[in-house]
């Protein structure tokens, strides 16, 4: 294919690229079961996080980071509380993720190095280390909440995610 071939087949394919790189993600099936699993997969993370200033009884950080990070703490277990509130409403067990247990066991080992590289870092790694956690927690928390959001059917549970 010469040049002027291949010049003319991206001036063809290239629009169609760029909106399907720019289209919305594919949306979650509209079923109990993603509602369901989304809640359990969502309050386990947040229980979880509402955890992490506990850290600060062996680590210490500068005031600033430690106050950002008991905010996110406090504002993980509201969040935790609203989705064991919800899932209570709804009958829903907050054990049933549908994970497979491979994935159940590679974020368990995952949940582990991570406690392990916070407690063996100190200083600036530390707090960077401690920050880039709830950088990543946070946004696949907001992205999970996004997606039950989308196929919750009940209104007011629906606006409190």
């Amino acid at each position: 294919m010469g040049p002027s071939a291949r010049r003319a087949l991206l001036t063809l394919l290239l629009p169609g690229l760029l909106i399907a790189a720019c289209a919305a993600p594919p949306r979650p099936p509209a079923t109990g079961a993603v509602a369901s699993e989304g809640h359990a997969l969502a309050w386990r993370l947040f229980s979880e996080n509402r955890e992490v200033a506990g850290v600060f009884v062996i680590k210490g950080a500068p005031a600033e980071t430690e106050a950002l990070v008991r905010e996110i703490a406090a504002t993980s277990a509201a969040i935790a509380e609203e989705l064991e509130r919800q899932a209570r409403q709804a009958g829903w067990s907050l054990d049933r993720t549908g994970l497979p247990l491979a994935e159940e066991a590679a974020r368990a080992r995952i949940r582990a190095e991570t406690s392990r590289a916070l407690l063996a870092a100190f200083g600036a790694s530390f707090e960077r280390r401690l920050l880039l956690t709830q950088v990543e927690a946070l946004g696949y928390g907001a992205a999970l909440l996004a997606v039950v959001a989308e196929v919750e059917t009940d209104p007011l549970r629906r606006r409190s995610l």
